[in-house]
């Protein structure tokens, strides 16, 4: 079974975008292997429509003498998934200031028209194998985010519990990471008490292996080691995008699976953990101000490009006396379907928080703990249901859409 490969071409200029198609399709022809699906955008698309919905391996924007300007903006929207999505830019003339231009952009490779159909097949070729590398990257230390636009929904919670409940069913390195720079609540949660934090961490980086984790970040009666916030304000502010990115690349070779409570801010060392991310936990509840503000979060997602298939919503609370909307209306509202639903049991999540001990472990007999691991095991296995986006009256309201 051939392999579909999806390539976006943005392009006003006809000539260009026909003679691409042609000197690919023959390419794709000989390669046999794999299947070429391309769609052209003929006016510049939004990065949702030709990133998040589309879902290219490669996106090639084809530079005009009278689109420079445009076209180098839209490359600007797309260098926030230029790490993950290649692009390319082609034009007639590439002259040293136009790739200047396009490399601070975050694009990838040069095709100078009229083309060269070696040129093509050698940049198709290492595009490609890139791609699939970053995807298979993905599966290896796999790491999937707690993220909320609002705090009270339980975040925090979910993400502790769901870690536990990985180690517990596959016994393998976990390890829980408090990405709430400022004030995270993940060792209140636990009862634990750091030996050494995420700052602490990154200045000892280039010393951690192995026994040095086992010492540093020991593993509790729970399963999970845990890698605290910073201790103080001045600590966090100081983390940079770059530090977590280099931290997350060694701790994935370490811990088979890293779960992140990400909290409720769109700074950049959390955007930069997101990126990384396997898949984004999204939780929020059956309110309509939390809605709401759900809503303009996936707003927010969709800029930054991630695919549909990226970030899941989950219902935390279900069957609370105290709802506004029942599901129906939630998924009405909603513009991607709901992944999963959490039940409302509070006097169970008060006895873990007070005790300090996951919810997993202090009540196994709680419909919590069951569901916390048959969500552990979709987290890992991958979701078989594909989402698809919906519209609505209350969601073009609220303003999730931005086109």
């Amino acid at each position: 079974m051939s392999k579909e490969v999806r390539i976006a071409i943005v392009s006003s200029e006809i000539a260009m975008s026909q003679s691409l198609e042609k000197v690919m399709g023959h390419q794709f022809q000989q390669m046999g292997e794999m299947e070429l699906k391309l769609r052209v955008f003929t006016h510049i698309p939004s990065v949702e429509d030709a990133i998040v919905h589309y879902s290219p391996r490669i996106v090639i924007v084809c530079i005009g003498k009278n689109d420079r300007d445009d076209k180098l903006h839209f490359l600007a929207q797309l260098s926030r998934v230029s790490a993950r999505v290649p692009v390319v830019v082609c034009a007639q003339d590439v002259e040293s200031d136009l790739m200047l231009a396009c490399v601070k952009r975050g694009v990838s490779d040069f095709f100078k028209y009229p083309l060269e159909e070696v040129e093509i097949r050698e940049t198709l070729g290492r595009l490609l194998e890139k791609s699939f590398l970053i995807n298979r990257e993905q599966k290896l230390g796999a790491i999937f985010t707690f993220f909320s636009y609002k705090g009270g929904v339980g975040t925090t919670l979910l993400a502790c519990n769901t870690a536990v409940a990985i180690a517990r069913i596959t016994g393998k390195p976990v390890l829980l990471w408090d990405m709430v720079l400022q004030n995270g609540d993940v060792p209140f949660f636990l009862d634990y008490e750091p030996k050494m934090t995420l700052k602490e961490l990154i200045q000892d980086m280039d010393a951690i292996d192995d026994p040095y984790l086992r010492s540093a970040l020991p593993p509790q009666e729970s399963g999970i080691s845990i890698l605290a916030a910073p201790r103080s304000p001045e600590e966090a502010d100081s983390i940079t995008h770059d530090q977590i990115q280099q931290m997350y690349g060694v701790l994935r070779k370490h811990y088979e699976y890293i779960v992140v409570d990400a909290g409720h801010a769109f700074t950049d060392p959390v955007i930069s953990i997101m990126d990384a991310s396997h898949y984004i936990v999204f939780p929020t509840d059956l309110h309509l101000p939390v809605l709401k503000n759900t809503l303009r979060c996936i707003g927010v997602f969709e800029k930054f490009g991630y695919v549909e298939e990226k970030f899941k919503i989950v219902i935390n609370r279900y069957n609370s006396k105290y709802e506004e909307v029942d599901l129906a209306k939630a998924e009405k509202i909603l513009p991607y379907p709901i992944a999963y639903t959490f039940a409302n049991d509070y006097m169970a999540a008060s006895r873990s928080l007070n005790t300090g001990i996951p919810l997993v472990d202090l009540e196994k007999k709680s419909p919590l703990t069951k569901q916390f691991m048959a969500f552990a095991r979709l987290l890992m296995d991958g979701f078989d249901t594909k989402s698809s986006p919906k519209g609505s009256f209350l969601s073009g309201l609220f303003g999730s859409k931005q086109k």
